[in-house]
């Protein structure tokens, strides 16, 4: 029973395209996703980069798109790739996410513009050319962040971006009930990824941080692999429309 239970987290025989996933968390959950048994796209916008990382698991399922996933054009080569190699891509990770650490009254509206396009619009436009082509089962997950809740002095308009991705993720989630797609949302917390390793191994700045988290630590990249697969996997088929927090508790210290 133990094992037939397991099985229902397996991912054989779907197949995943996780943006902006060479690295950091996208990376950690394009990982898990093809250790699940997925076949996996990961993405950049270096190819020699994604070579090498395919060449590092051959093992695993592991394939790459090379593309800008806040653009356009490059999303519509995304789909026009899918569709010309006869696939249907079953899960879609939206992990693209820029951010802009700045005064909001220095702000200028072409900075504005470009993370509202990239971290909002694009994710948008890239759910929706993926749902076209989902079957029933189909899964869509997007990044939103602790600060889609939370706001800071000087971070202004990444959490408006990630804020916009949860009114996403439930407008979408109502969207595709009927056709039982689940549209889901994963809100980090802070995790020591390579873009966050300096901050994070600051005794004063980093030990800040930690002093604020209930566990008293920042999350291990590894640790977001999990819950992205129990959201791609058969076990969450009731879950939908709902943002699952990953922060060691950071969200709800009082």
């Amino acid at each position: 029973m133990i094992s037939s239970y397991m099985q229902q987290f397996s991912l054989v025989g779907k197949t995943a395209f996780i943006s902006a996933s060479s690295q950091g968390l996208g990376l950690e959950m394009a990982l898990a996703l093809a250790k699940s048994g997925a076949k996996v796209y990961i993405n950049g916008r270096q190819q020699e980069k994604l070579d090498k990382l395919i060449a590092s698991f051959p093992a695993l399922d592991l394939h790459h798109f090379c593309g800008d996933m806040s653009d356009k054009d490059d999303i519509n080569h995304l789909m026009d790739f899918f569709e010309q190699t006869h696939q249907t891509c079953d899960i879609l990770i939206n992990n693209l996410g820029l951010r802009l650490r700045q005064s909001w009254a220095d702000t200028a509206f072409s900075e504005m513009q470009y993370l509202l396009e990239s971290n909002l619009l694009a994710p948008m436009y890239l759910s929706q050319r993926m749902a076209k082509q989902m079957k029933a089962g189909g899964r869509i997950i997007s990044m939103s962040s602790v600060a889609g809740n939370i706001a800071r002095k000087g971070d202004a308009i990444y959490p408006i971006t990630k804020l916009g991705i949860v009114a996403m993720t439930r407008s979408l989630a109502v969207e595709y009930a009927s056709q039982e797609i689940t549209v889901n949302a994963i809100a980090p917390g802070a995790f020591a990824t390579e873009s966050n390793h300096a901050l994070a191994a600051d005794p004063i700045k980093g030990g800040h941080m930690s002093s604020r988290i209930p566990m008293q630590r920042w999350g291990k990249p590894e640790e977001i692999g999990g819950v992205a697969v129990f959201l791609a996997s058969t076990l969450s088929s009731y879950i939908t429309g709902q943002v699952l927090t990953v922060d060691g508790g950071l969200s709800v210290l009082f």
